[in-house]
């Protein structure tokens, strides 16, 4: 398996080019990936037309879609959740951001049990950058809607594999490299069902590897991958 997370578009500095050369990187490093950062319409058709229709999308109308190849995932299920974020807010704010999940099965190992992934970028400026304290609580917000779909699927007996880019970077935290190794995770007041979830998602990967590569984006693709195992 190889799983992976990765900003796409710097909004709005990047070109087109730039972009689909980032998704071509994304689709020859990863078989299952959650993207941040793609401004739904010309970019979703971007990454369609680069991925092809080897590839499934769920998602489009968010920017935080999550692929998978179809000779290697089936998809069993998927929510997809906007933030709805109010008008007005400081700083440029991405009005489509959301959550996304997806329920997969390995179709080379049909016999295996199935794995959700969840996908997210919360919002900018509540807990990086210049904190802004109607900003900070709006990220609370967000992270909470955020762990309570990534909650609510490990209650259903499903190891959860969180995705995204999480906008708090202080401080950063060590993640097992048997999770995403998610960029800027800090489990500091987080509630108690993180470190349940990690635990319960270091049963399926053995023997894994993470590695970091560069992109046009501002941040990197980040891949963990490894065997699956028994659940």
């Amino acid at each position: 398996m190889k799983l992976g997370t990765a900003n796409i578009r710097n909004f709005p500095d990047m070109t087109h080019r730039q972009v689909a050369q980032d998704v071509g990187v994304v689709a020859s490093s990863c078989t299952l990936a959650g993207l941040q950062e793609i401004q739904p319409g010309e970019d979703t058709l971007t990454v369609e037309r680069t991925i092809g229709d080897g590839w499934w999308m769920v998602g489009r109308r968010l920017e935080v879609p999550v692929i998978g190849r179809k000779d290697r995932w089936k998809t069993l299920h998927h929510h997809v959740q906007s933030f709805d974020r109010p008008a007005g807010l400081p700083r440029p704010q991405n009005p489509h951001g959301g959550i996304v999940s997806v329920v997969v099965r390995s179709t080379r190992k049909p016999k295996l049990p199935p794995f959700a992934v969840v996908n997210v970028h919360l919002i900018s400026g509540g807990m990086n950058g210049p904190k802004l304290p109607e900003l900070a609580a709006r990220w609370r917000v967000e992270w909470g809607m955020f762990m309570a779909e990534c909650v609510r699927l490990w209650r259903n007996g499903l190891t959860v594999y969180p995705l995204g880019d999480l906008n708090n970077p202080h401080p950063p935290a060590p993640v097992p490299h048997s999770t995403t190794q998610l960029e800027w995770l800090n489990p500091d007041g987080a509630p108690d069902h993180i470190g349940q979830l990690v635990n319960h998602a270091s049963v399926m990967l053995d023997g894994c590897v993470s590695e970091s590569i560069p992109l046009h984006s501002d941040h990197n693709l980040h891949v963990v991958s490894g065997p699956l195992t028994k659940a």
